[in-house]
């Protein structure tokens, strides 16, 4: 009996798949899920900015207010920016490396540049004020000796609580550093 001939969807041109399944992970992976307490900020924030939006999208059409429409699009955008940049912070690895999302700045790190993974106390901070908690956190040492922090910690916003999941996504990284 022959295989069954399955159907193709109407748009199959534009989801072109290659033959074979690569043998490396090229996309990068999140280390862990994000947590209940950044799902309810992002969230909330994102329905802040829906929700400003649609309103100074009404004012500046009611007004028409030239002075007052670039101030007020100016702060949607940055808003825009905050919230949409806030749900890709992180640390994600794939078979290249390991990048690490900040609000500001993203690193990626290639594995080769990797001298070791390590766990280290470190205070927390608040705008670069520090907070006076200090806990364990995972650290990626290059080898050039600079140290870079990443957003696995006890305490995390992220919801890491006990010292079982901390250690199971420190491993996580580690594994994949020692892959290469």
């Amino acid at each position: 009996m022959p295989e069954p001939e399955f159907r193709k969807p109407i748009f199959n041109f534009i989801w072109v798949r290659p033959l074979r399944t690569p043998n490396e992970q090229v996309r990068y992976m999140r280390v862990g899920q994000r947590g209940i307490i950044r799902l309810t900020v992002l969230v909330v924030g994102t329905l802040a900015l829906a929700a400003s939006a649609s309103i100074t999208v009404t004012y500046l059409l009611a007004t028409r207010d030239p002075l007052g429409s670039i101030f007020l699009a100016a702060l949607v955008a940055t808003l825009a920016v905050a919230v949409f940049r806030g749900w890709t912070l992180g640390t994600y690895v794939n078979d290249h490396g390991i990048k690490i999302i900040r609000m500001v700045t993203t690193d990626a790190i290639p594995w080769s540049f990797v001298q070791g993974i390590e766990t280290v106390s470190r205070v927390w901070r608040l705008l670069g004020v520090p907070l006076g908690l200090a806990t364990a956190r995972v650290v990626i040492r290059q080898r050039d000796n600079s140290a870079q922090d990443t957003h696995i910690y006890m305490g995390s916003i992220d919801g890491i609580m006990s010292t079982n999941s901390f250690s199971m996504r420190e491993s996580l990284i580690t594994r994949w550093w020692r892959a290469e």
